[in-house]
């Protein structure tokens, strides 16, 4: 069986974007290094993860999740993508949004508000869209 080969440990836990590229698999890892290869040391991007809330209306069906991709998954959740929880009971409006820095503390909030009673999570939507518009409208203003 191939070893998967290792990222660059000077990557390693480290959220920024810094100009990566893929090299194809003919092409040998660097010493010390895996596949991956850096482009620019230019402006570092930070990576958001995201933590939100879908509703099917005003104060109807909820669904907590968390993404590093808002647009995508929002697109896919209103597409019905995947079949599931929010396509069976058409849970397809934006309407909380929360921006976290790393994957883990998106996934511990997304733990933690799936804990939460109901009225908990009426009352932190109403705190920052208390019309309950679909944000998703809105996402790329």
């Amino acid at each position: 069986m191939r070893k998967r080969p290792s990222m660059d440990p000077r990557l390693r836990g480290d959220t920024r974007v810094m100009g990566l590229m893929r090299l194809s698999s003919s092409a040998l890892p660097r010493e010390g290094g895996g596949p991956w290869t850096i482009l620019s040391m230019g402006p570092t991007v930070v990576a958001m993860f995201y933590v939100y809330i879908l509703a099917s209306q005003k104060n109807g069906t909820l669904y907590v999740g968390h993404t590093d991709d808002i647009e995508r998954r929002v697109w896919e959740h209103k597409e019905g993508i995947n079949p599931g929880f929010t396509s069976k009971y058409g849970v397809t409006r934006l309407v909380w949004l929360e921006t976290h820095d790393t994957r883990e503390s998106a996934q511990w909030r997304e733990r933690a508000m799936k804990k939460w009673n109901r009225a908990w999570k009426i009352a932190e939507i109403e705190k920052m869209n208390p019309n309950w518009g679909d944000l998703y409208l809105t996402l790329n203003q």
